[in-house]
């Protein structure tokens, strides 16, 4: 008789291993209810649900976006550098300018120079 005892109905067993499975369907149940509560406010309607999925599937893969990546930094430095050679070339450009400006001032000193002596010249050859 104290066999018997010891012994658990099938009954017992199965409310034994229901008790398990049940912790886990209702930590399952639980966990699908967050992620409909955390959908509905992501979203606030279909067509933005339906969107943004859209989106996710169409957009390139990882290998495409990081070649891009590399494709656009190759392309800053060569920009950069051309900008520094372009600059490099107006700083030049412009010195010839202010030298050839300096050159067109002394020129035109000279100039007047020559001028006044030819005018200083007449004067002392009419005044004679």
């Amino acid at each position: 008789m104290t066999e018997k005892k010891n012994e658990k109905t099938a009954w017992a067993k199965f409310l034994d291993f229901g008790k398990g499975w049940g912790l886990i369907i209702a930590i399952g149940t639980f966990a699908v209810g967050l992620g409909v509560k955390m959908e509905t406010r992501m979203f606030s309607n279909g067509t933005m649900k339906y969107e943004t999925e859209k989106l996710v599937v169409e957009s390139p893969d990882a290998e495409t976006r990081q070649r891009d990546r590399i494709l656009d930094s190759l392309n800053k430095t060569d920009a950069i550098r051309s900008r520094a050679l372009r600059d490099s070339l107006f700083i030049e450009i412009r010195k010839d300018q202010i030298d050839s400006r300096e050159k067109q001032r002394k020129q035109d000193s000279i100039n007047l120079l020559n001028a006044d002596q030819i005018f200083q010249m007449k004067e002392l050859l009419n005044s004679q």
